[in-house]
This record gives structure tokens, sequence and C-alpha cells, in this order.
């Protein structure tokens, strides 16, 4: 794979200026089951292989927001480049998102910021 990154731009639902830092705002380090934001404009998904479904999958169950948009789940291993990344609780992520809220959220935003892709799995050869 030549480039296992890829950009997305602000604006496609919510442009920067409309969002607001809360008191949720990661500004150190920061590691929980699922969730390693080792700077302050990273974070990365820890990952585990789904035999159901046949590809890596989030172990963290919270949903993943990234400039407004939810990021399907198993489709990226986190992000980079943020300006600023929020972690909402269970409370806090129903009534920002609903029943998609339930385990909480993260919130990725930022201008120049980078999804990583998941890595494909290196076959296995005799």
């Amino acid at each position: 794979m030549a480039n296992s990154k890829y950009a997305l731009k602000s604006g496609s639902n919510q442009s920067l200026s409309n969002v607001k830092p809360e008191q949720d705002t990661i500004r150190k380090a920061f590691y929980e089951t699922g969730i390693n934001i080792p700077k302050i404009d990273v974070v990365y998904l820890d990952l585990k292989y789904n035999d159901t479904l046949l590809k890596p999958m989030p172990v963290s169950k919270r949903i993943f927001i990234v400039n407004g948009n939810e990021i399907e789940a198993g489709s990226s291993g986190g992000v980079e480049n943020a300006e600023y990344i929020i972690l909402l609780d269970p409370k806090n992520a129903i009534k920002k998102y609903g029943e998609k809220g339930k385990f909480g959220a993260i919130e990725a935003y930022g201008s120049n910021i980078e999804i990583l892709t998941i890595p494909t799995p290196e076959s296995k050869t005799h």
C-alpha cells in the first residue's frame, strides 16, 4: 500500500468555526482501554480482529466522530493532526448523538486532519 493515510478536510457537515471545545477537551496524553492519545493531536484506536466480520474492529465501543462526521467502526485506526479532541461520556454523547452515543464518543476536529486507515493484515505463507 503506497499511502496508509488519507485526509478529511473540515466543512462537509460542520466547520471548525461552529465547534467550541468543551470541558472534555484532551489537554494531555490519555489512555483507556481501546483509545490511545499519546499527544493532544493524535488518536489511535486499539483494534481486535473480529472472526465473524472477518476484519479488525475497534476495542472501544465509543462512536468516532471526525469534523462532525461519524466514522464507521472498523474503517479507521484513528487520526493525526487534530486541532483538538473531545471525549464525551455516555450521558453527554446520548444527548448529542442519541442512542449511538450510549458508550460515549470520541470527537476529533481539525482543518488538516488525517484519518488513519487500518493496515491490511499480512497473509501467512508456509
